[in-house]
């Protein structure tokens, strides 16, 4: 709703099923769009890794992988970021990735 507040056509399609990746029933749907943008809560966009192997589409990447979760207001920024200026990965961590190590308890 906000991306089509800014003028934005955007459609989600929410996959549960990843395993085994069904691209006969994927690929009609995300060959209607004109961009592709997986959002995802990895460094690398593992499951746009599988839908660009499996549906030979190009498939762009929002990525965070800090533990915390993604924002809608990251999603439209970045979404607006990848259509304005073309990159095809916007990384929401800035910075590295904070590690607690302990030993024992």
């Amino acid at each position: 709703q906000r991306l089509r507040a800014q003028g934005v056509e955007a459609a989600v399609v929410h996959f549960t099923h990843l395993w085994p990746f069904n691209a006969a029933a994927a690929k009609p749907l995300l060959g209607k769009a004109t961009t592709i943008i997986a959002v995802e809560g990895n460094f690398t966009g593992q499951f746009a890794d599988i839908v660009q192997a499996y549906c030979l589409l190009p498939v762009r990447r929002v990525l965070k992988y800090n533990g915390l979760p993604i924002y809608v207001s990251e999603i439209t920024d970045a979404v607006q970021t990848i259509l304005r200026e073309g990159t095809d990965v916007v990384r929401l961590t800035d910075g590295p990735v904070p590690v607690k190590v302990s030993e024992g308890n």
